[in-house]
């Protein structure tokens, strides 16, 4: 069992990454240095930390979206109603 005396060391692996410019209208960028300055964040950590939350919802919903086909198309070879299809499908999405 970990002793909670021990010294923790993080480790963050570095990626590589590449410089992107962006416009940004000057109330967008008014709004996003006092967001960070409240949450004691530059504004570059604010909109990776933006960028971040997002992407990773969009891939959510994407995987989502492939793996309730994927069970569609297994349904399909089990079940010849599509209604019955449907009603499964929305049932499974009712309980996430």
């Amino acid at each position: 069992m970990n002793n909670p005396n021990e010294d923790f060391t993080l480790k963050i692996k570095p990626r590589p990454s590449e410089i992107v410019s962006i416009k940004i209208p000057l109330d967008t960028l008014a709004n996003l240095e006092m967001i960070a300055q409240n949450r004691n964040l530059s504004v570059e950590s604010l909109i990776k930390f933006y960028i971040g939350k997002n992407l990773r919802e969009d891939i959510s919903q994407e995987f989502s979206e492939k793996l309730f086909n994927s069970t569609l198309k297994v349904l399909s070879k089990y079940i010849s109603s599509e209604s019955q299809r449907e009603k499964i499908i929305n049932e499974i999405k009712s309980q996430l």
